[in-house]
């Protein structure tokens, strides 16, 4: 790695100034609007299309989009990258897209007849369908979380259930056990969270009323305690999640106080609106953090930034407003490196197209009196971020991990404790699978590699999930689908006993491939669009009817498991398939009495 390289980072502090909200909202939606017309140019060369097609579509969407994000002026500059004369078609502003696909046919070819004119505008819906432009992000993001609610009632119901059986059984004959090296076990002391996030894990589990377990203050100590107790145990990163973490503060006051090693706690920062109310919730967590008198623990604030955490929105009034303002973060590291520089902070943001709030956050931190400088750069020359600037698109080696350095103006030079940053992928779970594909750069060339059997490595088991209903995952891919387990009735230690002889995590640790080599058998799935070989995975083991249908096969298909085939009673593949396709048919949801 060349030290002297320009990351995306420092890039875009060379060139950028500190904005309103309204310019954030503007630089987001020209990013938008560039990238998903240049979606449309390379699909129709893909297909080879008539060019004067992808024109006209492009024209109409440009158009579309206008109408529904403001009809910007700055707008309306940028798209001179275009080179088309957009007054030509003025007439399609506020007009419906019906309206608008008719116009624009009329006003590109106005001595056509009119049969003629009707076969182009039956092509320019057929695009518009094809390229999926008449989505609605809201709709699919109901669809996405009525999916995620209906797989976790699932949860614990008759597929499940014998496949619990199945494991059980491995365990008691002395099945294969599976190493494993967890490194984290993660507790989400709620799932509350009043954000409004686009690529949020759990949103459909932010009301109250739709979540799956209502939990008591004394059920959250039982989870809390056999969390702490396991982790202690094993000497695991305890992680502090959600939902926001920070709406239950008694909760994770009592998880800083317990813990053994180290704890991580990740929040967006919404509740330090002010210094003032900053320093009156960190002066609490601080407490907590010195009733802990173990000589080894050591605990992070791991502060939400990136381009979902800090999305501008704009309402009806006209009024534009940023998801989690930039400014509550800022009130964050002021109070601590004013009044608690003992609590390590970290910035854990995610690689996106969309301008860098970080960006922002750095320009403010100046404006506050701060020198800011970055060091101990780590980044890959082939993980690129693309910027925007003009009509081309620059690529800059992505920032993957550095310490930004503090110096407060008028002092003697001499830096606070540095702020780690540290940026890891958007996966395509929960509602940024509903995203643009291009809206967060994701290791899909490894997804490809994958699906054709030629990524080789394994995809062990390195941290379980605890989530704020007792119900134990593996890993924050299965969140809220795949459990094994829960604390409210069983302890953790008997949990992570048997799956270690579970043929899903066994096969995760040695051939993850064919986990999906087998799902394929049973049906078609598209899983090209997914970031990463595990998001891809995770997928496929989504449905309890497919996870048991992939564990019989694996007993088939593994040699280790050969011995138990029969005493299981493990039928033939095809009678296997017929009986997981009945179950698909038949949709039937089965629950414990």
């Amino acid at each position: 790695m060349n030290q002297e390289t320009e990351t995306h980072l420092e890039y875009s502090l060379h060139r950028e100034k500190a904005k309103t909200p309204e310019e954030l909202y503007i630089d987001y939606k020209n990013t938008y609007i560039y990238l998903i017309l240049s979606k449309i140019q390379r699909k129709f060369d893909e297909k080879g299309f008539h060019q004067m097609l992808a024109y006209l579509v492009m024209v109409i969407f440009t158009f579309d989009y206008l109408d529904r994000t403001g009809n910007h002026r700055e707008t309306r500059e940028f798209l001179k990258f275009t080179g088309w004369s957009l007054d030509r078609y003025s007439e399609l502003s506020g007009k419906n897209l019906e309206d608008k696909i008719t116009l624009a046919v009329n006003i590109e070819y106005p001595q056509l007849p009119e049969d003629e004119k009707s076969e182009i505008i039956k092509m320019v819906k057929a695009s518009w369908k094809w390229l999926n432009l008449d989505k609605n992000e809201t709709e699919n993001f109901e669809k996405i979380i009525d999916e995620k609610r209906r797989l976790y009632k699932l949860i614990d119901t008759l597929h499940d259930r014998e496949r619990l059986n199945i494991i059980e059984f491995l365990r008691e004959n002395m099945g294969t056990e599976t190493s494993i090296e967890l490194m984290n076990i993660g507790i989400v002391p709620t799932e509350l969270c009043v954000n409004n996030c686009r690529f949020c894990v759990a949103a459909w589990k932010s009301k109250p009323e739709e979540r799956g377990k209502s939990i008591t203050p004394e059920d959250f100590k039982r989870i809390a305690s056999e969390v702490m107790t396991f982790a202690n145990k094993e000497n695991l990163i305890v992680t502090v999640t959600g939902g926001e973490p920070f709406l239950e503060l008694d909760r994770l006051e009592d998880l800083i106080s317990r813990a053994d090693s180290r704890i991580d706690i990740t929040t967006s920062g919404i509740w330090a609106s002010s210094e003032e109310k900053a320093y009156e919730v960190l002066s609490r967590i601080d407490r907590a953090r010195k009733k802990n008198t173990n000589k080894n623990f050591h605990m992070s604030l791991q502060l939400s930034l990136d381009a979902f955490h800090q999305e501008v929105f704009h309402d009806e009034r006209g009024n534009y407003y940023q998801n989690v303002p930039v400014e509550y973060l800022i009130n964050i590291i002021n109070v601590i490196h004013k009044k608690i520089p003992e609590i390590e902070l970290v910035l854990l943001t995610k690689l996106s197209v969309y301008p860098d709030p970080l960006v922002q956050l750095i320009l403010r931190l100046g404006e506050n009196g701060y020198t800011v400088r970055l060091g101990e750069k780590f980044y890959k020359e082939s993980i690129k971020i693309p910027i925007i600037e003009g009509s081309d698109i620059i690529t800059k080696p992505a920032l993957l991990k550095a310490y930004m350095y503090l110096v407060p103006r008028g002092t003697t030079g001499q830096e606070v404790q540095p702020i780690l940053i540290f940026y890891t992928a958007v996966e395509s779970i929960g509602k940024a699978s509903a995203l643009e594909e291009f809206e967060f750069p994701g290791f899909r060339r490894e997804v490809k590699q994958f699906l054709e059997g030629k990524f080789p490595e394994p995809l062990p088991l390195i941290g379980i999930e605890v989530s704020d209903d007792g119900l134990v995952y593996p890993g924050a891919h299965s969140l809220y689908t795949w459990s094994i387990g829960d604390v409210l009735h069983e302890s953790l230690d008997e949990i992570y006993d048997r799956i270690k002889y579970d043929p899903l995590v066994r096969a995760l640790n040695t051939s993850p491939y064919l986990i999906v080599k087998i799902a394929f058998e049973a049906e078609e799935l598209e899983l090209e669009r997914e970031s990463s070989p595990l998001a891809a995975v995770y997928k496929v083991l989504e449905r309890p009817e497919l996870r048991l249908y992939i564990t019989k096969r694996l007993l088939q298909e593994l040699l280790e498991y050969n011995p138990f085939i029969r005493k299981l009673r493990i039928p033939e593949k095809k009678y296997l398939l017929r009986d997981y396709k009945n179950a698909v048919k038949n949709n039937t949801i089965y629950k414990n009495e």
